[in-house]
């Protein structure tokens, strides 16, 4: 479930997986499904999808299968390089920065943002073990 039933936390606080749900309905929110595509990564188990809004907007989602790599560790990164029409991308994390749900107090600044700079008709993106969104805002 996405909240506590009362073990590990008081009965309806929110878990991580609460917060993740809640960053992935916003930050896919408006989403043209039959138009989604996949876009093509270099690096072995990463995946990338471009979403395109109904605003005229796109979202990139994208993660590393981390479980799938031999020897991963905590902490190991990798990054892909996807296409990027956009002046501007910030990408976000999909799980928030906290150890619990419990500690989220602030949703909208509880998971990592980062501003990227796109050249060239493409952006960089460091994946780790979670999931991450890229906008042009």
């Amino acid at each position: 479930g996405l909240l506590y039933d009362g073990h590990g936390a008081p009965l309806g606080t929110p878990k991580l997986a609460y917060w993740a749900y809640w960053q992935m309905t916003r930050q896919l929110e408006g989403c043209r499904w039959a138009e989604v595509e996949r876009l093509a990564t270099t690096v072995p188990e990463t995946r990338a999808y471009r979403c395109p809004l109904e605003d005229g907007g796109a979202v990139v989602v994208a993660w590393w299968d981390t479980f799938r790599v031999a020897g991963w560790a905590e902490g190991t990164t990798t990054t892909i390089t996807v296409p990027w029409a956009a002046a501007t991308a910030t990408m976000r994390a999909a799980v928030p920065s906290a150890a619990s749900g419990a500690e989220v107090t602030d949703p909208p600044t509880a998971f990592a943002t980062t501003t990227l700079a796109p050249s060239g008709g493409s952006v960089t993106l460091t994946l780790g073990a979670d999931p991450v969104y890229v906008r042009a805002d």
